[in-house]
């Protein structure tokens, strides 16, 4: 009984680190290090597919024409988006991994003491 509980919440809880880094790579992400013009919404949850031959520019504009350039943010690369991508995929697994193998306290029968 023990393991499935710990499927369940590793599991549990990797759904809402999913939830979670797609709504940051939104927020934090999208449209401030790279801005696709023929982008669908939740980017994190098609990877690779950010910008196709971006260039790079020093502040990323938002709500361009499709027949302008994908933008990237200078100092950024598709690769660094990969690796930053990589790192929430990871640190979703680590973190619902640690949540699973948490001690779950178990409901005792108390026994009363004989005199």
């Amino acid at each position: 009984m023990s393991i499935r509980i710990s499927v369940a919440v590793f599991i549990g809880s990797l759904l809402v680190m999913t939830i979670s880094c797609a709504w940051a790579w939104e927020r934090f992400i999208n449209n401030t290090l790279y801005n696709c013009t023929d982008s669908v919404p939740l980017d994190y949850l098609h990877p690779g597919d950010w910008v196709h031959h971006p260039v790079a520019v020093e502040h990323v504009v938002v709500a361009r024409s499709m027949s302008e350039p994908d933008t990237i943010k200078k100092g950024w690369s598709i690769p660094g988006l990969w690796s930053l991508w990589c790192s929430f995929v990871v640190g979703s697994v680590i973190v619902s991994f640690l949540l699973a193998r948490l001690p779950r306290s178990r409901t005792q029968q108390i026994h009363p003491v004989a005199p």
